[in-house]
C-alpha cells in the first residue's frame, strides 16, 4: 500500500527499494536518471521516504507483536519445566525413560549465591565496573563553556526534514 501516489518511474524506483536485494548505488543511478527538475525529484523521493518509514513502523509492529508472543512461550515453558522440577524432586525420582525420550535431574556446576544484598560490602577485588561510552552531553557543556578537551570537538552537521 503506497501512501502517496508516485508518478510510474517513482513506483518502479520504490519497489527496488523494497527489494532489500537490490544494489543501492543501481537505485541511486536510477534516480540520478529520472527526468525533472529538482523540486519535483525532492517531493517523489520525500514520498518514497514516507511510504519506506510506513513499512519500517509495521515491520516493527510485528517484531513487538513476535517478541511478546515468544516471551509469552517461553514464561510457559519454564514455568511448566519448573513443575515437573518440583514434582521430581517431590517423589524422589531422578530419571525416567521411554521409548521417544529422558527425563532426568542432574546437578549443575557450582554456582555462587549472594546471601549480603549490599553490594558496597564485598571486597573491590570481586566488583566489576563497566564503561558504557562517554558522556557527550557533559563533554559538549565543557566545550561551550571554552574548555579545551583533547579528542572532541563541536561539530554541526545538517539533515533532510520531511513534513
Amino acid at each position: 500500500m503506497r501512501l502517496y501516489k508516485l508518478t510510474e518511474q517513482y513506483s518502479q524506483v520504490l519497489d527496488m527499494l523494497n527489494d532489500t536485494e537490490a544494489d543501492i548505488q543501481c537505485i541511486k543511478d536510477t534516480l540520478e536518471g529520472l527526468q525533472g527538475d529538482i523540486e519535483d525529484k525532492a517531493i517523489n523521493i520525500a514520498k518514497m521516504i514516507k511510504s519506506l518509514d510506513a513499512d519500517i513502523a509495521a515491520i516493527k509492529a510485528e517484531e513487538e507483536r513476535l517478541y511478546e508472543r515468544r516471551k509469552a512461550y517461553e514464561n510457559r515453558k519454564n514455568s511448566i519445566k519448573e513443575y515437573l522440577e518440583q514434582q521430581l524432586f517431590i517423589v524422589g525420582v531422578d530419571n525416567i525413560k521411554s521409548a521417544t525420550m529422558t527425563v532426568y535431574m542432574k546437578n549443575n556446576a557450582e554456582s555462587v549465591k549472594l546471601t549480603e544484598s549490599n553490594l558496597q560490602s564485598y571486597p573491590d577485588k570481586y566488583k566489576r565496573y563497566k564503561f558504557d561510552g562517554i558522556n557527550k552531553t557533559l563533554l559538549l557543556e565543557d566545550l561551550r563553556a571554552g574548555n579545551i578537551i583533547p579528542g572532541a570537538e563541536i561539530t554541526r552537521t545538517k539533515s533532510v526534514v520531511i513534513r
